[in-house]
């Protein structure tokens, strides 16, 4: 058995983080190995590098491959033993204010998923900042744990979902001037039938097109009005807005302020 870990040297952050990281590890264990089963009130992650490990989860046995990952979350009992030759993982640990709030939030799941390839250099770089528990040691673990977690949500997406919704995210951006432009018109540029271009932008990005392709006129506009002297009918004709009044009604549902009174602050 070889293993690399990394523990908070205190019950709780000392100082207030987007997301206290309390330990992380890196094992790579042998066939018999078992962990002493028992709850645990935190979050933890797993992330196979290598081999098969059964995880008993919510009482129902899982099986963690290489590339995949899975959680506990607060509460769990945990059972863990190798299933292969040699199993090699890394694992960290989370103890967020709200749990379930950021659970949900990052969409988090307990049951193995495919996540891709481990970043294993991620984890190296969080074991070596917590050993830095100074209050710029412990803001910078919160960083790398949470690209992690982001890289581990995302890269369980397919292949072909991510591509599908970078590229309409570069229609979007070389198109959204046009007022005519909507999401129809973009699933054809694309190929694809509307409803399949929902169903796979909302799961790669946990957003719709349609919000999307608003957000992004949305986000031009506001930049256009803020860093620019143009008048409000022309920014709105620039951002796709060919009616002046819904322009101006989108700005205050995304800000609470009409163009003019936004500009001004």
């Amino acid at each position: 058995m070889r293993h690399d870990i990394t523990f908070r040297p205190s019950r709780k952050a000392s100082i207030q983080v987007p997301l206290p990281v309390r330990s992380a590890g890196h094992y790579e264990v042998d066939a018999g190995f078992a962990e002493t089963p028992m709850r645990k009130n935190f979050i933890e992650m797993f992330w196979c590098v290598k081999g098969r490990g059964g995880l008993v989860i919510e009482g129902v046995e899982h099986f963690l491959d290489a590339e995949h990952c899975c959680f506990y979350f607060p509460g769990d009992f945990h059972r863990i033993r190798s299933e292969s030759a040699i199993w090699e993982y890394y694992w960290l640990t989370l103890d967020p204010e709200d749990p379930e709030a950021f659970i949900k939030a990052m969409a988090l799941h307990r049951q193995p998923f495919h996540a891709g390839r481990c970043p294993e250099n991620r984890f190296i770089k969080l074991l070596s900042e917590l050993r830095d528990f100074s209050p710029s040691g412990q803001y910078q673990a919160s960083v790398t744990a949470y690209d992690v977690l982001v890289r581990a949500v995302s890269g369980g997406m397919r292949g072909e979902e991510h591509d599908l919704a970078d590229r309409f995210k570069n229609l979007v951006e070389e198109h959204s001037h046009k007022p005519d432009l909507s999401v129809s018109g973009l699933a054809d540029m694309l190929g694809v039938h509307r409803t399949t271009l929902n169903r796979v932008f909302s799961e790669a990005t946990g957003m719709t097109p349609g919000d999307y392709l608003q957000s992004y006129r949305i986000q031009e506009a506001l930049s256009l009005l803020k860093g620019t002297d143009m008048r409000v009918g022309e920014i709105a004709e620039k951002t796709g807005f060919s009616d002046a009044n819904y322009f101006s009604k989108a700005v205050h549902k995304f800000t609470g302020y009409s163009p003019g009174e936004f500009r001004r602050r």
